[in-house]
């Protein structure tokens, strides 16, 4: 499958994801009275309402970011704490990219504090630069906070399913860096001083891990695969770390 067949299929095949996603969470949402949550998705259909590099809806990052955080978490956190991280995932980008709709200050208005920690956190700064006193500032701020890195670990690893597809191979080398230089060391010191969350954190760097292996192989060899390979690849890690969880959660409770 080309690269262009692929973007001409998520183009097709995304828009009913998204729709079937609105559906699915918007219910689940309000019956478990995750309001923060249903706001959050309406401003991020409101403003994120162009198209990815690989074709898909541009709002549907934040849907699957969304999707990974509640299979993660549902049943082992509790809904106001889940609520908030959710509506983060939904905000994370909005005051970056649209401060003309949504600046910090306008959502701290109508989102709680948890919320606005996190996407405070993974808001850069004005005058941010790709250099590394200024990278090590901004992941520095992250790790204060374990939901900002759960959060932006999430992230990470959608943007590296979708960047097969939608970006070049220079910015790919590029994204591989900087997950190997910033997003390891600070899972590392997540893990250590967050050990409820350690196998969590172990699952999303094995991700990272593992569609990095794949694009340095491809990169190499001038190859290409499809990122819903990678995408089913993952759904499967995340579907047995559920299992995991749910079997801890158990032993715990015995």
């Amino acid at each position: 499958m080309t690269l262009e067949s692929v973007r001409a299929q998520n183009k097709i095949d995304g828009p009913i994801r998204l729709e079937k996603q609105k559906i699915l969470f918007r219910g689940y949402f309000l019956g478990r009275e995750m309001h923060q949550s249903v706001r959050a998705m309406e401003i991020a259909m409101e403003c994120h309402s162009g198209s990815r590099k690989d074709g898909s809806p541009e709002v549907s990052h934040q849907f699957e970011i969304a999707g990974m955080l509640l299979q993660l978490f549902e049943g082992r956190m509790c809904y106001h704490m889940l609520d908030s991280l959710v509506a983060a995932a939904f905000l994370h980008d909005v005051p970056e990219d649209y401060p003309e709709l949504y600046n910090l200050a306008a959502l701290a208005e109508v989102f709680d504090d948890i919320t606005m920690s996190i996407v405070s956190r993974m808001t850069k700064p004005e005058g941010f630069e790709k250099i590394d006193e200024h990278r090590k500032s901004y992941f520095g701020f992250i790790a204060e906070d374990i939901l900002a890195v759960l959060l932006k670990c999430s992230d990470r690893v959608h943007n590296l399913q979708s960047m097969i597809a939608g970006f070049s191979s220079k910015k790919q080398r590029e994204y591989i860096e900087e997950t190997e230089i910033y997003f390891y060391p600070m899972i590392k010191k997540a893990r250590l001083e967050h050990p409820e969350f350690y196998m969590v954190l172990v699952l999303l760097k094995q991700q990272m891990e593992m569609i990095i292996r794949i694009c340095k192989y491809n990169l190499e060899n001038h190859q290409r695969v499809s990122p819903e390979t990678e995408f089913e690849k993952s759904e499967k890690m995340l579907s047995v770390s559920s299992e995991k969880s749910e079997q801890i959660k158990n032993t715990e409770k015995n």
